[in-house]
């Protein structure tokens, strides 16, 4: 964020709604919003997701509609003079695992080249739908690309790159440069096991995890089917996230507004009782060392877990 700042001499940072980029003031806006305080469904309002988040870091972030592309240009095309960048998780990994449409990253890419934003594509979680991510996947080329998790092989690393004419003005040598300094920056054991995560992540190795993923999707689809639950599971890749509803889910409002209260607690207790550990939002990621038996068993115990929860009862006229 700062580094697009730097580069076009603009103040604010555009960002969309339910998109999470970390812990620090300039991120912490909007993760998680309550919609009857965050304005419109095509015209988000800035909502401070913690106390002390100053008026002058909201008033320089603009809350854009994930997936709505005409909302979204004209937005960026109100807010042209001011927006260094625009910075998205195109699958909204924080809240549900609802994958941008590549249309939307498309147009998305075409405007912000428009108005000279730099655009900025969070994969830190995406990035384990292939070797490319989920850019790659698309063929939508970011102006800068964020990675972590996955990179590091469990280690904590984290790596950010783009276009050169941004990355120089990190250069040290250079007079007036941007500042990039952290203790962990480049350290030893990190690169290691990151190299050493990489080299293991071959294309075989992306193939097999794409259709163990696919695999696991269609099984919760027949189970959710076969006991009459209403559900989905979204994502791709190797990543999952169970959805207690029928209704299409396209951004962070329709997620929130379909979630069942407390249903998604119940399910994950169900399934941590039969062995299973799942992210506390209903996610989930299918990773090397697993193999059919874990799936599998997965999918046994979803079986046993499901018939077993006390739906909500239909809303009658």
């Amino acid at each position: 964020m700062r580094l697009a700042r730097a580069f076009t001499g603009r103040a604010a940072i555009a960002r969309f709604e339910g998109c999470y980029h970390g812990s620090h003031d300039a991120a912490e806006i909007s993760v998680l919003p309550d919609p009857d305080r965050a304005g419109p469904d095509d015209a988000p309002l800035p909502v401070a997701d913690s106390a002390g988040i100053t008026d002058g870091v909201l008033a320089d972030t603009v809350v854009l509609p994930y997936n709505d592309a005409s909302a979204t240009a004209a937005i960026l095309r109100r807010e042209r003079h001011r927006v260094a960048g625009v910075i998205i998780d195109p699958l909204m990994s924080s809240n549900g695992l609802v994958p941008a449409r590549p249309e939307f990253l498309h147009e998305l890419r075409r405007v912000t080249e428009e108005l000279g934003m730099v655009l900025i594509f969070d994969e830190v979680i995406s990035f384990r739908v292939g070797p490319a991510g989920l850019q790659g996947r698309y063929g939508v080329r970011p102006d800068l690309t964020t990675l972590g998790k996955i990179i590091g092989g469990g280690l904590p690393v984290a790596a950010f790159g783009g276009r050169r004419d941004l990355m120089e003005l990190l250069d040290p040598e250079r007079e007036r440069s941007l500042p990039h300094g952290g203790t962990y920056n480049g350290h030893a054991l990190g690169v290691a096991a990151g190299l050493a995560a990489m080299r293991e992540l071959t294309d075989g190795v992306f193939d097999r995890l794409e259709r163990q993923g696919e695999w696991l999707r269609n099984q919760l689809a027949e189970l959710f089917a076969d006991h009459r639950v209403p559900g989905q599971t979204t994502g791709m890749g190797s990543l999952f996230n169970i959805h207690f509803t029928d209704a299409e889910l396209v951004d962070y409002r329709s997620v929130r507004r379909t979630a069942p209260p407390g249903l998604t607690n119940r399910f994950l207790l169900g399934m941590l009782n039969h062995g299973v550990l799942m992210a506390g939002r209903g996610l989930g990621a299918v990773c090397t060392p697993m193999a059919d038996a874990e799936l599998r068993a997965f999918v046994a115990a979803a079986d046993r877990v499901l018939p077993a929860l006390d739906m909500p009862t239909p809303a009658t006229r």
